[in-house]
């Protein structure tokens, strides 16, 4: 998605498919990383899940407030969402394929 968006492409068609992939793979990884950070700690579940969800709400109101300043005044563009969604992407496929290895 934000390979397109760096080719000048804007319309919703061009990025529809990419979205639905990426909210697939969200719908996926989403679960299982709550489960991560709540299995190591089973008597404390609730506080685990809580901490997890203030983190990951955390991390989008910082994303939002960078992203948020690339905004162009009152010219819509997607190019500060298809990046923003493009760098969390690769990080949660570095973290999910080279971080968390089970041996």
């Amino acid at each position: 998605m934000a390979l397109v968006s760096l080719m000048g492409f804007e319309g919703v068609w061009y990025f529809f498919p990419f979205h639905i992939v990426f909210m697939i793979s969200h719908g996926i990884n989403l679960p299982c990383s709550t489960a991560g950070a709540i299995g190591p700690f089973p008597d404390k579940a609730g506080t685990a899940a809580a901490l997890s969800g203030f983190v990951m709400m955390l991390v989008a109101f910082g994303t939002g407030l960078i992203l948020g300043r690339f905004l162009s005044g009152n010219t819509p563009s997607v190019f500060p969402l298809t990046i923003g969604m493009g760098f969390w992407s690769l990080v949660i496929g570095f973290t999910t394929l080279v971080l968390l290895q089970k041996e």
